[in-house]
């Protein structure tokens, strides 16, 4: 068995794994990897190989039991999101991923087959920076966004329709079934970046690509929804919110296909500043 140290936001783990699973442990969480024992471990997993599959424990108590590794770190990926969700008091989690240009952050939220996490794969082959993924957490007071990084999960579709058309640079494509594909970036922030720019994909098949500005009253609703439940009050959150849609720049991103989703994120990506 090894110990792996995972270091996040706010959260620290270990994960004790067989070595049949070690390799594919380290692929998966390689950008929190730590080198030494961190001063604190905030909860302890540890993987079984049992008799009827791949069985996962937090803090010595059973959880799920999967029928692959794959299957068990995936899990696993979850429950370290819900765990980061638990400590965020005083901050903001968006549903949402993270990129980063200079010391500015591009935050695009969206519940699941939104264009969420295809827009953040899109950025990032642009030439910016993975700062969070499904959980982004946000200071309001700061504005800064807190690294969050995690490996991305694609449709297979939308991975080979993009792959057809350009060169993935800036990361790799890893084929898992006829169904996902999973994105490994290899440019990643570990420290806080300044929020800039919040996106709302829309995708469309029948529209016509177009940016589309917001102002704070346009989204207000729309964003509480992206926010997982808060560890203070609904209240709190209310007011953080709104705090943060008054001090950034707001654009819904209607496209129908991989290009014209390209095409208006590199004009979004113009939009930011490349300096701090």
């Amino acid at each position: 068995m090894t110990s792996l140290h995972l270091e996040f936001s706010r959260l620290a783990v270990s994960v004790l794994v067989p070595e049949t699973l070690e390799t594919a442990a380290r692929d998966v969480f390689f950008h929190v990897l730590a080198e030494g024992i961190p001063a604190r471990v905030d909860h302890g997993y540890e993987v079984r190989v049992e008799e009827a599959g791949w069985t996962l424990l937090r803090d010595g108590r059973r959880g799920g039991t999967y029928a692959t590794g794959i299957d068990l770190l995936f899990a696993l990926e979850e429950d370290l999101e819900n765990a980061l969700i638990a400590r965020l008091e005083g901050w903001i989690g968006f549903h949402a991923g993270a990129v980063a240009l200079g010391n500015h952050a591009i935050v695009t939220l969206g519940l699941s087959d939104t264009g969420k996490t295809s827009s953040t794969f899109q950025l990032i082959e642009l030439g910016l920076d993975l700062v969070a993924e499904e959980v982004t957490p946000v200071d309001p007071q700061t504005l800064s966004v807190h690294p969050f990084p995690q490996v991305l999960t694609l449709s297979r579709r939308y991975a080979e329709t993009f792959e057809a058309a350009h060169t993935v640079r800036r990361g790799r494509l890893v084929y898992h079934d006829r169904m996902m594909a999973r994105y490994h970036p290899r440019h990643v922030r570990h420290t806080p970046v300044r929020l800039h720019t919040l996106l709302f994909p829309a995708y469309d098949p029948t529209c016509v690509p177009r940016l589309e500005p917001l102002v704070p009253g346009d989204v207000l609703t729309e964003v509480l929804r992206y926010c997982f439940p808060p560890v203070g009050s609904d209240e709190q959150l209310y007011d953080h919110v709104i705090h943060v849609l008054q001090h950034c720049q707001l654009w819904r991103v209607h496209s129908r296909d991989v290009a014209s989703a390209r095409a208006l994120l590199s004009r979004i990506v113009e939009m930011v500043p490349s300096r701090a």
